[in-house]
């Protein structure tokens, strides 16, 4: 993903930082020190400081953008950093991968999706890899098929089991903003629809019980954790969700030259870092 803003480098996103990588922390099975993985630069590079911070080693720490002089900037602070689709380098990478901090700024849209694919694509990515998502509310095209399978799916049951209880809705609701309009709920239930269509060969209805024995299995297994930001004019809701991955993942990549030539480069730096 491209950035997109100047600077995101203000309260609420400082706050959310900090929280997102001690969730990233929390769910993984190895230590800070000995885990590696990708994180999205952006304007500021701001996730490199923090990270470090929480004891990851700079050798560990890939950064990616599509922009190119976010990824010249940060080499010249001595990050290890790759210019290119995030989705391609996953796919690309050959070896674990232990987190994926994924700050894209953005809706559901297609590239996002895309991104959704190569998790299930990529042999480096287990049921051990953390991956942390943050997602703009609303102002996407493919949101809207997703918000109508949730509303079917929330009255079927209710229909069949009654409704939450009340303070059980309002917890959730200060947790996400609104839990059904929560964007990292929603890259959740789409993982749970993969899994579906990879188990029966065929997408799930809206108002599948068997969803919600879905939905329910997954969350046991990925422990996600929730959060919501506005940004710094205010006018826009970030959503975020932090999770283990639930499968371990066994697709065909299609190798792209271009891209493992600069996936052996970023390693070379990284050999070197590490030997120093």
């Amino acid at each position: 993903m491209q950035t997109g803003l100047k600077s995101y480098n203000y309260g609420s996103k400082r706050q959310w930082r900090k929280w997102v990588w001690n969730r990233i922390v929390e769910r993984l099975d190895i230590s800070p020190r000995v885990a590696r993985g990708f994180y999205l630069l952006g304007p500021d590079n701001e996730d490199y400081k923090i990270a470090k911070q929480k004891k990851f080693r700079p050798a560990n720490l890939i950064g990616i953008d599509m922009n190119k002089k976010a990824v010249i900037s940060a080499r010249k602070q001595g990050c290890i950093a790759i210019q290119g689709d995030i989705s391609d380098i996953i796919c690309n990478w050959g070896e674990r991968i232990d987190f994926v901090n994924a700050d894209f700024c953005c809706g559901l849209t297609k590239q996002f999706y895309r991104f959704m694919g190569s998790l299930m694509d990529a042999k480096s990515i287990s049921d051990k890899t953390v991956i942390a998502l943050n997602l703009l509310r609303g102002r996407d095209g493919f949101s809207s098929g997703v918000l109508e399978n949730a509303k079917i799916g929330k009255n079927e049951f209710e229909r069949k089991f009654g409704r939450l209880p009340k303070f059980i809705e309002q917890k959730m609701n200060e947790k996400m903003g609104n839990v059904n309009k929560h964007r990292g709920m929603m890259a959740i239930s789409q993982i749970g629809e993969f899994l579906y269509y990879l188990k029966r060969g065929k997408f799930p209805s809206g108002n599948s019980i068997t969803m919600f024995y879905l939905h329910y299995t997954l969350m046991k297994k990925m422990r996600p954790d929730f959060s919501w930001y506005k940004s710094n004019s205010g006018n826009m809701i970030m959503d975020s969700v932090v999770f283990k991955y639930p499968i371990n993942c066994e697709g065909e990549y299609r190798l792209d030259k271009c891209m493992k030539n600069k996936i052996a480069a970023a390693k070379a730096v990284r050999t070197k870092k590490i030997l120093a």
